[in-house]
């Protein structure tokens, strides 16, 4: 399961995926080793932060207010995201109730 998510104002830390742990997925169990995401790094093109996987929902792209980073732990994200948009109203969700998890 994902470590707990960090907010601050308009951006969001966290870990996305763990590695090494199973984490449930549709009806399986996916398990993510170090280094799987190596080459979705080093060619980030397309990447995006969605909120409920939903593209509508779209609140950055790498590079652009969102970054990634593989560590001994998981596959780490933070997002800093604009005022507009579909950002604006899930930030405003955001102070008023808690998010816990990421992925």
């Amino acid at each position: 399961m994902p470590a707990p998510l960090e907010f601050r104002s308009r951006t969001l830390r966290g870990t996305v995926i763990l590695y090494n742990v199973c984490l449930p997925a549709d009806n399986r169990l996916d398990l993510f080793e170090r280094g799987a995401f190596d080459s979705s790094l080093k060619d980030p093109s397309g990447i995006e932060a969605l909120v409920d996987h939903d593209p509508r929902k779209q609140l950055a792209t790498f590079g652009a207010g969102f970054r990634l980073e593989s560590d001994r732990q998981g596959l780490r994200a933070e997002i800093d995201s604009p005022a507009i948009g579909w950002a604006t109203t899930f930030f405003a969700v955001l102070r008023r109730r808690r998010l816990d998890l990421m992925d």
